[in-house]
């Protein structure tokens, strides 16, 4: 009689025991407040502990974000040029806009100073 052919859920069902009886071996805690910690559900949790994990979560969140915008932001390391080049055609456009509102009478000239030096980046 030949061997029967090893199938994938015979390999999977093996392994499935194998994690079985393994955690069956592993010995018993209590459990800990500090289970699943920060992303546990926390209704059983004191309210310093929910503000804890909210805080926490939070400040992840913001550094994550903070690095991207470093990284890929207006002038980072990671940037495109296209979008350098984007940016600067928008402000000559609207500088372009500026001074035609101006001869038309359209602005006063304190107005357009103050618009042109922003547009600019001086205050």
């Amino acid at each position: 009689m030949s061997p029967m052919p090893l199938t994938l859920s015979m390999l999977i069902n093996a392994i499935w025991r194998m994690a079985v009886l393994a955690q069956q071996d592993a010995p018993v805690r209590p459990p800990s407040q500090w289970d699943g910690w920060p992303f546990s559900p926390g209704f059983s949790e004191s309210l310093p502990f929910m503000l804890a994990k909210a805080l926490f979560i939070i400040l992840i969140i913001g550094l994550a974000m903070l690095l991207v915008r470093l990284l890929f932001g207006p002038g980072g390391p990671l940037s495109e040029p296209w979008m350098e080049e984007d940016r600067e055609a928008q402000r000559q456009r609207k500088l372009e806009e500026l001074e035609r509102q101006l001869l038309e009478g359209e602005i006063d000239r304190r107005y357009y100073d103050k618009r042109k030096a922003k547009l600019q980046g001086r205050k």
